[in-house]
């Protein structure tokens, strides 16, 4: 069990492509390379707090650490997690960030404009090259 963790780790630390994948192969099986994560203690409220307004502003590590922990988590009995560690795997699963942002009032109103304006555009360079 801890060589084959020690691999999969070892995997996902290095990069795949052809010439690093020599070097993935002659790994030692017992590097302590190994990164557990216990999932039998909650995240704590504090991490978790307005983390809508906080998501789009985290690094991107810490939002990976946030949620692997949030899956680890949820892993177990859905019965012991907080009200608040729901939430949080629910918003950052589904919430408005990303690509499922809400665009701005205004996209609408551009595209237009600037569609309207690039066709003007195109007309007025072709009747400029006909005469």
């Amino acid at each position: 069990m801890l060589r084959n963790t020690a691999l999969r780790a070892a995997r996902l630390a290095v990069p795949a492509s052809p010439s690093t994948s020599v070097l993935v192969r002659h790994v030692p099986a017992a590097t302590g390379v190994v990164q557990s994560r216990s999932a039998s203690h909650a995240v704590s409220n504090v991490t978790l707090a307005d983390i809508e307004k906080r998501w789009e502003s985290m690094p991107p590590n810490e939002q990976a650490d946030l949620w692997m922990s949030l899956r680890d988590r949820m892993k177990g009995s859905w019965g012991e997690l907080t009200l608040q560690e729901k939430k949080a795997s629910y918003w950052i699963a589904f919430g408005p960030h990303g690509p499922r942002a809400i665009p701005p009032a205004d996209e609408g109103r551009k595209v237009l404009y600037y569609t309207l304006a690039g066709l003007a555009a195109s007309f007025a360079l072709f009747y400029g090259t006909l005469s």
